[in-house]
């Protein structure tokens, strides 16, 4: 019996260079395009491919609003999916969640589904779902400068911003005279003048606390257009359940 031994090498630094903490942007441009494009910014768990198709294969939004002739930047934010490169200091570990997820998307109180629910029930889908899920390997210091650097590039945009996504939106439009509109599916938090904060909220997924900001910066998202849109099987009633709950 022959035996060999491998030896890994550790990585030498010096003399060289770490790109680190960019965002990935990901652009479609139509012929004879609408004046402002649509800018999609992903929640928390997730990346850009949440506006480019659903589970089961069909267009996602950015695809159906590029046929209606509005650009498409779908943003991946720095630590996740394809701009997973960052300088912050962390451990991936890997984590059984999956069953967290179903709930907290509403899509049902695992295994059983809302009734009524349209996301589509066969396994390959379900499985497609869960495997868009990507670590979050970010410590957030850069989303928001992300999106100013991606502002100052393209000019005059709409955010479209979904669940955590919605607060870096938030702040981005008050940082940013280039964002014209919001539209927030689902905002994950918002933002109060200072001295106006309401109280924090507890829940079972962390609660929510209001974010102070500057009167001034505040006064910038009432200039705007902003539209919030908020989905299917939410309980009007306190409930135990965490996707209800969330």
């Amino acid at each position: 019996m022959k035996r060999f031994s491998v030896r890994t090498a550790e990585q030498e630094e010096t003399g060289q260079s770490y790109r680190a903490d960019h965002a990935f942007v990901d652009f479609q441009i139509p012929a004879n395009a609408h004046p402002l494009p649509l800018v999609y910014v992903h929640g928390y768990g997730g990346s850009g491919i949440c506006w480019q198709m659903t589970p089961d294969g069909r267009d996602g939004f950015a695809t159906l609003m590029l046929r209606r002739g509005w650009s498409s930047y779908v943003v991946v934010l720095p630590g996740r999916g394809r701009a997973g490169r960052t300088s912050a200091d962390t451990t991936v570990k890997p984590v059984a969640d999956e069953m967290f997820w179903f709930d907290i998307w509403r899509i049902g109180i695992w295994p059983n589904y809302n009734e009524g629910v349209q996301f589509p029930k066969d396994s390959v889908s379900l499985s497609q779902f869960f495997q868009e899920m990507t670590p979050d390997i970010s410590d957030h210091a850069q989303d928001v400068p992300a999106l100013g650097a991606l502002s100052k590039r393209i000019g005059n945009h709409i955010l479209v911003t979904h669940s955590a996504g919605g607060v870096t939106g938030w702040l981005s439009a008050m940082q940013n005279v280039e964002v014209k509109a919001v539209v927030a599916y689902e905002p994950g938090g918002f933002v109060f003048p200072e001295g106006d904060v309401p109280e924090r909220i507890d829940g079972l997924t962390g609660g929510a606390d209001g974010i102070p900001v500057p009167m001034n910066q505040f006064k910038q998202l009432t200039e705007i257009p902003i539209v919030l849109y908020f989905g299917d099987y939410i309980p009007e009633t306190p409930s135990e359940n965490l996707g209800d709950e969330n």
